[in-house]
Parts: C-alpha cells; sequence; structure tokens
C-alpha cells in the first residue's frame, strides 16, 4: 500500500512539474546487485550517482559517468526501453512514443546500479 502511495504521489508531483515544462532534476538512488552469495562484491567506499536533468525526452548528464546500460521500467516493472551509453555522451534522447511513468535503471557493471523515477 505505501509503495502504491508512493508512486501515486510521485507520478503527481512529475506530472504536476511536466505540465509547466520545467527542466527536472533526476534523483538517484543505489542499489546493490544481488551476486547470489558468491561472496562480499560491495563497494568499499562510497558511491556517487551521476546527476542528470530530463527536459521532455532529453536526458542530460551534467557530471561524467562511466559506461552504463541505461533501462527504463514501466510501472508494471516490464522492460520498455534499453540502450548503451559510452562515457562521453552527456545526452540521451529517449523515444517519444514512451509516455507515463517509469523507472530508470543505470548499470555500469559490477555490484551496484543507479535508479530513479522519471515521468515522460
Amino acid at each position: 500500500m505505501k509503495k502504491l502511495f508512493l508512486i501515486f504521489a510521485t507520478f503527481c508531483c512529475f506530472a504536476a512539474q511536466a505540465a509547466v515544462n520545467e527542466l527536472f532534476v533526476v534523483e538517484f538512488s543505489v542499489e546493490i546487485v544481488d551476486n547470489g552469495g558468491l561472496g562480499n562484491s560491495n563497494p568499499k567506499s562510497p558511491i556517487n550517482p551521476p546527476q542528470a536533468t530530463l527536459d521532455g525526452h532529453v536526458l542530460t548528464f551534467t557530471t561524467s559517468h562511466a559506461d552504463f546500460v541505461l533501462t527504463l521500467l514501466d510501472e508494471d516493472g516490464d522492460e520498455a526501453y534499453t540502450v548503451f551509453v559510452p562515457a562521453a555522451t552527456t545526452t540521451v534522447v529517449l523515444p517519444s512514443t514512451l509516455t507515463g511513468l517509469f523507472e530508470l535503471q543505470l548499470y555500469p557493471g559490477g555490484s551496484y546500479y543507479f535508479l530513479g523515477d522519471i515521468v515522460l
């Protein structure tokens, strides 16, 4: 129930922000990948997520980042879009056919990934 409320509240906030067509700052959290009990592969130092903004369907990274795989998951958790993003890339144009609330995942490989919620 809490997750549904959080999704609804997030969607309302994002929809209101999208309505005024302002630049949206994507807030990323860090998640540890389950390695299936193959030892401790957790990073030893703090992980700094990249900083990014979203303007319509244009995702712009404002800090440097490693190569990663960008994945958008829809509200049902199904994969809606995936693309490889090289380290030198600062802008990613997401498909204009995608609309709604999505979970944005950035996976640079290794034992962690970044995730954030966006509305397209």
